[in-house]
């Protein structure tokens, strides 16, 4: 009598590993909206910063820089919120059905390629990024659970798994309308999103125009803009800052509406031990040397192809794997003379000076963009640079 009255009221364990499920996609169309939200103003807000930009290491923000962000031209977070919403589908729908259809084996299916999916991102952040994203980590984890929920209950069958493939296929059979319907509406809203969605994270357009590398001064100036402007922007950078990277490029783009009236310089700040007495720890350990190899391809007037490939290459490869030399060659430059450059203290010193020059300005970041020999305490956007001319324009004679 105990054990009937104990079967009646008890939930079944299909159910509540649907339930489960339900819930775990639930958390997976969360993270994943949190992860195009920081995806988006990561590229177009510069006052941004996320939560989970915890340092080098561990930061949202690098991976959202990170070309591999992006799939088929669909930000990957968007990726996620399909998957999820059609899992979540098929989950609902198999609820309602008998209790020995519920939980199709094509929701396995589904699980497994979402915890594939998660293995290939996890191992491009270890190995290629060399960033990881606390936000990513959570859609891991999210489907490594709903993974193991559909693996066990396939094993926990009888009938196994084939015989449940075979089962769905029925299904699929006595319903074909319903399905062909799903699939087409599914495609359809995929080639909507790709055809729709704007490109923010896009910057390919972002190259040098109006460049030059000067005698301002009696010192070198690398510049872009006009040569005699009415603002001056001076830029602080580093080659392996990824914030560096995309700062530098919305820049370019805020140029192309103020070429005529601003000059952008650039200034060398690498965050690395071996130039910056600032920096007390190994940081940015190729910061210094790509600095060095900017300064060397500027010497033969090459400044800004050299600057443009070191940001550039920065998308796609690891600092460590990044060749100095044979990006020399391809952007012109007599590799022997720039060899020579590099390992001439001269060259050195010329960045020293750079490096003394914010550090006199009080810097400890980069990037940082300095006008009027002050640190700009706002990011840089349109709008500022619109009120510094207004302002210049005023005080004009």
């Amino acid at each position: 009598m105990n054990d009937i009255h104990m079967n009646s009221i008890s939930v079944p364990v299909p159910r509540r590993r649907i339930a489960i499920m339900i819930l775990l996609c639930v958390a997976g169309l969360v993270v994943s909206g949190e992860l195009l939200l920081v995806h988006y103003r990561t590229h177009t807000d510069p006052a941004f910063h996320s939560l989970c930009a915890v340092n080098d290491a561990v930061n949202c923000e690098t991976v959202a820089l990170s070309p591999w962000s992006v799939a088929l031209g669909i930000p990957v977070c968007i990726w996620g919120l399909i998957g999820y919403s059609t899992l979540l589908a098929l989950l609902l729908w198999s609820i309602r059905q008998p209790e020995e259809r519920s939980m199709p084996a094509a929701t396995l299916a589904v699980t497994l390629a979402f915890l594939a999916v998660s293995a290939a991102l996890a191992w491009i952040s270890f190995t290629i990024i060399d960033s990881l994203c606390l936000l990513c980590m959570t859609t891991y984890a999210v489907n490594l659970a709903m993974t193991g929920i559909s693996v066990s209950r396939v094993a926990l069958r009888d009938d196994g798994l084939w015989t449940l493939v075979r089962r769905d296929l029925g299904v699929v059979r006595s319903g074909p309308l319903f399905w062909t319907i799903l699939a087409v509406t599914a495609v359809a809203a995929l080639v909507t999103v790709r055809v729709s969605l704007p490109t923010w994270w896009d910057s390919s357009g972002d190259q040098a125009t109006g460049q030059a590398d000067a005698v301002r001064e009696g010192e070198t100036a690398h510049f872009v803009g006009a040569a005699d402007a009415l603002l001056t922007i001076v830029e602080y950078s580093d080659y392996q800052c990824p914030f560096c990277r995309i700062a530098h490029r919305r820049v370019r783009r805020l140029l192309e509406s103020h070429g005529d009236r601003v000059k952008l310089i650039h200034r060398q700040f690498p965050l690395d031990d071996a130039c910056n007495p600032l920096v007390k720890r190994r940081f940015h350990p190729f910061a210094c040397h790509f600095a060095l190899a900017a300064e060397c391809a500027g010497e033969q007037g090459r400044f800004w192809q050299m600057n443009d490939a070191l940001f550039g290459a920065h998308d796609t490869h690891k600092s460590e794997d990044i060749d100095v030399f044979a990006m020399a060659a391809d952007i012109g430059v007599d590799v022997e003379r720039f060899r020579t450059c590099m390992q001439d203290p001269a060259t050195r010193a010329r960045l020293r000076e750079d490096i003394d020059k914010g550090l006199a300005l009080g810097l400890t970041g980069t990037p940082t963009f300095v006008v009027d020999d002050k640190p700009l305490r706002k990011a840089l956007s349109a709008e500022l640079i619109e009120s510094l001319l207004s302002e210049r324009s005023r005080k004009a004679p």
